[in-house]
């Protein structure tokens, strides 16, 4: 049976206009040869099956429930989790993929002017700051030395002792996953900061207990937890790294304003350490299309920051982008990530080799007004980010029809997406 996507989704027009065909026709949803996950790795101590507990129930609270309503994983569900933590395990243990965790573990941080910051964030405090990776001028690349991938191992294994796994209700549905501050004192050494909780949202595991998910789709589910478990160990390990201003109340918490802010990693414009690594290691964020667990509609990528992620909690340095490509990724790439093949390739090519391939894309951009296609704008069915010319459709995509602005880079800080989108019904475009 076909699946149907939620009428109020965006980008909602773009599958009723080309169509779960189009989807398919272009290896994004349904392979008929389709193989379970053959990753045979070691899981890191990060994701031990000890460290997990789950929450299976729909209620959200803060703060969250006491421990009587979390229970410990089970053998059945750590089953079904292995291949996700396989492939986790694998980003985190694949030297050419280290560079990003040294520079966030124990890389300097530099001062960014405050003139640079246009967005402050909310309750945050104290200077701003970003790192970066190491430029080898003999090697001409970010490799690491020795030394550093061993202090990079020793310092993610650290981390294991600061880090706790949970499956349990989100705040919000949208939200895939969350890490949280424990505010008691660190319990590895070397590190200033505090422990963390990292929370997948429980509709995730029970996309894997289901019995109707197809080969495809559970190979997609499997890819897309083990991406979001390391997007999350980017915030757990700034959590770790970085003290927080001024002691504990008696009661080991910290009051809001005694948050410290994530550095901007490198150039971004984003301070935020999960996405930031997505872009740096992965060419993009990658999410199921319309927010389903069960990824029946296929996965997405696109360049970070996203067209509209740019929320006012998060310091920023840079205005928001006019456009966009949201690209379907090939179901062959996310097959051959859960294979042990595929990682012997990273290993003998390198990083590149991890970065989702550009397919089918949809070219989005922000509008003023209505827009008409012409010869000018219109979706991308290249492999092209850069190319902006219209497909034989000619079809632009406006997604956002701004009132009383000279132009859409003046706006600052939407809070809420849904009073700035608005996706076009392709009927209507003349």
């Amino acid at each position: 049976m076909a699946a149907t996507p939620p009428e109020d989704g965006w980008p909602y027009s773009i599958f009723r206009h080309w169509g779960e065909s189009v989807l398919q026709e272009h290896g994004a949803l349904e392979l008929p040869d389709a193989q379970p996950s053959s990753l045979s790795n070691a899981i890191h101590p990060l994701f031990a099956a000890h460290k997990w507990t789950v929450s299976d129930n729909d209620e959200y609270k803060s703060p969250p429930p006491s421990g009587e309503f979390a229970t410990p994983l089970n053998g059945d569900d750590w089953r079904l989790l292995r291949p996700s933590l396989r492939l986790a395990s694998q980003f985190l243990a694949e030297p050419s993929l280290l560079p990003y965790w040294h520079a966030l573990l124990f890389g300097p941080r530099v001062p960014v002017p405050r003139k640079d910051i246009q967005n402050t964030g909310r309750g945050y405090t104290g200077a701003f700051a970003s790192f970066t990776r190491n430029y080898n001028l003999y090697t001409n690349s970010y490799a690491l030395s020795r030394a550093e991938l061993l202090s990079t191992h020793n310092g993610l294994r650290l981390l294991a002792d600061m880090t706790a796994m949970k499956f349990g209700p989100s705040e919000d549905s949208d939200v895939w996953a969350t890490t949280s501050r424990t505010f008691i004192k660190p319990t590895s050494p070397g590190f200033r900061g505090t422990p963390s909780t990292i929370t997948i949202n429980i509709t995730v595991l029970r996309a894997l207990r289901s019995h109707h998910l197809t080969p495809s789709a559970r190979l997609r589910v499997q890819y897309f937890l083990g991406i979001a478990l390391v997007h999350e160990l980017g915030h757990a390990a700034h959590n770790a790294h970085t003290a927080m201003n001024g002691p504990p109340n008696q009661d080991g918490t910290y009051n809001h304003e005694q948050w410290v802010h994530e550095a901007f990693f490198e150039s971004d414009a984003l301070a935020e350490a999960g996405h930031a690594w997505e872009q740096n290691v992965l060419n993009g964020t990658q999410t199921p299309f319309y927010m389903n667990a069960e990824c029946k509609f296929g996965l997405q990528f696109e360049k970070w920051p996203a067209l509209l992620d740019y929320p006012a909690s998060i310091p920023k340095r840079r205005k928001r982008k006019r456009w966009t490509t949201v690209y379907a990724l090939p179901m062959r790439f996310v097959q051959k990530a859960l294979t042990d093949g595929h990682w012997a390739d990273v290993s003998r090519f390198g990083a590149s080799v991890v970065r989702a391939p550009k397919g089918v894309g949809w070219r989005l951009w922000l509008k003023r007004r209505q827009a008409v296609a012409d010869e000018d704008e219109g979706v991308s069915w290249d492999n092209s980010s850069r190319q902006r010319d219209a497909d034989s459709e000619g079809v632009v995509w406006p997604v956002a029809d701004v009132e009383d602005v000279e132009d859409i880079e003046d706006v600052e800080d939407v809070e809420d997406v849904e009073d700035v989108l608005e996706p076009l019904d392709p009927m209507e475009i003349d």
